[in-house]
């Protein structure tokens, strides 16, 4: 079946001179074991800028996921990977 996760963040500290426009979030399954990654990510469409969370549908199993601004000079770093999310 399939489960729904939502991802939380926060703008980060500094948009390198220009306004943030969107921010992408990216789930990657992993072994819940080892933590490693399995598979390729899954990313969301561009969220809107002022957007602080985003409610995904994925495949059971476990996941840990990042997020990256976008703003019209570049794509930022992606965040810090999440904690593993296992499903229950």
């Amino acid at each position: 079946g399939a489960i729904t996760a939502t991802a939380n963040w926060a703008p980060p500290a500094s948009d390198g001179g220009s306004p943030i426009t969107g921010y992408r979030v990216r789930a990657q399954r992993v072994d819940p074991a080892t933590g490693a990654s399995v598979g390729t990510p899954i990313a969301s469409a561009v969220q809107a800028a002022t957007a602080r969370s985003f409610e995904m549908t994925l495949a059971a199993g476990s996941y840990r996921f990042t997020v990256e601004a976008i703003n019209a000079v570049a794509t930022g770093a992606q965040s810090p990977v999440s904690n593993v999310v296992i499903a229950r």
